[in-house]
């Protein structure tokens, strides 16, 4: 019985020890494969940085300073890393940050709200009191949108106001000129005034018509906060030669081909005119345009012009639609800062999603609206004395906070106009990837320029890898270009890149990030 159970034991030892030598083969095995494919990853990544490095040398960076990132989200390591932590201007991938820190602090369902008020009420179809239109930094705000307020307003039986109108901008600070609030004082691309409070983008249309009776000029937005003084004549005679003698006026918003921005220019028709427009700022705040010259029969002429004082101008072009609706307005218009809002009735809101504005922000360029989330940041943060520098402030807040090192970062408005702000392409990088794990990841991801399709990127890319794949921020100044965003590997990675160049030869540098992006889109990672 002894030696049974002495075999039992035996074979069962035996047993055990023959399923051990196969499992810790097997362990042995696995790791073996783990250590191969590691390795063979390692290799990879070896031949990312020798080949982007090529690229790099092949492009001639004579005089030029720059820092270039590639980090995969997937796998959560960096696969190029060369001067990153180099202070550098950015140009317009300053949107990055200033989109970012507005979805980090308002979210991305935030509705920019434009509110009138009413400080009396409404007693058989007649407004007894003033009306407040209050704005938050609608940069979109246009006459379409005064016009629903507008019908908002009849809509509630309103057929006469009995006060005034009042226009409230006092949400921004009172510094509306981009060069002086970022301490800047170099223009580098003209903006008009970034306001809490806005139409047409400030930005009012002068236009002159050559009708049967005469010439016609008006104004989009028509407002009452625009005079006209129409001294221009019909031409009859068809040997007069007519010439354009705005083509060199400083003053006038020209959307000329040599933007230092990214956005597009709007192709600028050619005039064979003879009309001559002055602006003149009145003392209570009103615009005055003279208008001289001769027009033809039939001729049409448009010029745009900054609007001095936007809030007056949406007062005047509130009045306006009011009266189109058939409603009376007794009063005049003016602005005023209305300290008793809370104490006030609502009459009519107008909202409109943050992301319709960083959309645009991002895939166009828009200066103006960079400018514009720019300031809602400091003034939703609660400061509207120093908008502008609590908005530095709560950037700095959020990056210490998500851990990236921010803090010799230098960033001086929203647009990346100013050639003093100064970045790290670390933290460019960092803001890419961390967005990834917020819950805004998906549109700030689609707010981003298109390769061959869309945005800034719309003729770049096209045919190769990455159209329809790279999606990025593009920036561009006299010295500088810089490209940040994401892009897929054939095999599916989704990789963060950022490139920033500071230097003379900024055409060579957009080849250059061209070339490393389809690099990029063309990388196969996981093939034996």
């Amino acid at each position: 019985m002894y030696r049974i159970i002495n075999s039992k034991f035996y074979l069962i030892g035996i047993t055990f020890l023959f399923l051990s030598l196969i499992l810790l083969a097997e362990v042995n095995s696995s790791r073996q494969e783990i250590e191969i494919k590691r390795n063979l990853k390692n290799e990879k990544i070896f031949n990312i940085k020798q080949e982007i490095d090529k690229i790099i040398l092949t492009s001639g960076l004579k005089d030029t300073k720059y820092g270039i990132a590639v980090y995969s989200i997937d796998e959560k390591e960096y696969y190029y890393q060369r001067n990153i932590d180099a202070l550098l201007t950015p140009a317009s991938n300053t949107k990055l940050f200033t989109t970012f820190s507005a979805l980090y602090t308002l979210g991305d369902e935030y509705d920019i709200i434009t509110t009138i008020y009413s400080d009396g009420k409404i007693i058989e179809g007649v407004l007894k009191g003033n009306l407040y239109i209050y704005g938050r930094g609608d940069g979109l705000m246009s006459v379409n949108d005064i016009e629903i307020l507008a019908t908002k307003m009849s809509n509630l039986g309103i057929r006469k106001i009995e006060g005034n109108i009042y226009a409230d901008d006092s949400y921004f600070e009172t510094t509306t000129k981009r060069q002086e609030y970022s301490n800047d004082m170099d223009e580098v691309e003209p903006l008009p005034p970034v306001t809490s409070l806005t139409i047409e983008r400030n930005t009012a249309t002068i236009i002159a018509k050559g009708v049967s009776s005469g010439v016609e000029v008006f104004s989009i937005p028509r407002s009452e906060s625009f005079i006209f003084e129409n001294n221009v004549r019909l031409a009859y005679n068809e040997n007069i030669k007519l010439k354009d003698y705005n083509k060199r006026d400083n003053y006038v918003y020209q959307d000329n081909q040599n933007r230092l921005g990214d956005a597009p220019p709007v192709p600028k028709k050619k005039n064979r005119t003879s009309i001559k427009i002055n602006s003149v700022k009145m003392k209570d705040c009103k615009q005055k345009f003279v208008i001289s010259g001769y027009l033809k029969l039939g001729q049409n002429y448009a010029y745009k012009y900054f609007i001095d004082c936007p809030a007056l101008a949406v007062a005047g072009a509130l009045k306006y639609a009011l009266i189109n609706k058939g409603i009376e307005v007794k009063g005049a218009i003016d602005t005023k800062h209305n300290t008793n809002k809370a104490k006030y009735n609502v009459i009519a809101e107008f909202r409109r999603p943050l992301m319709e504005l960083i959309n645009i922000c991002n895939k166009e360029s828009d200066n103006f609206l960079a400018e514009n989330i720019f300031k809602i940041v400091g003034a939703y943060a609660g400061d509207n004395i120093n908008t502008s520098n609590k908005s530095r402030g709560v950037k700095r807040m959020i990056y210490d906070s998500l851990g990236i090192d921010f803090k010799n970062c230098q960033i001086n408005d929203g647009s990346g106009l100013s050639r003093r702000n100064l970045v790290t392409t670390r933290a460019l990088i960092a803001t890419l990837i961390k967005s990834q794990y917020l819950p805004f990841a998906d549109k700030f991801y689609n707010s981003l320029a298109v390769a061959g399709t869309d945005g800034t990127l719309y003729k770049r890319m096209i045919g190769t890898a990455a159209e329809k794949n790279v999606v990025a921020k593009t920036g561009t100044l006299r010295n500088v270009s810089s490209l940040a965003g994401y892009v897929y590997t054939r095999d599916e990675e989704l990789l963060a890149f950022s490139m920033i160049f500071n230097g003379p030869y900024v055409y060579n540098y957009k080849a250059l990030e061209n070339k490393i992006a389809i690099f990029l889109a063309n990388l196969n990672l996981s093939a034996n």
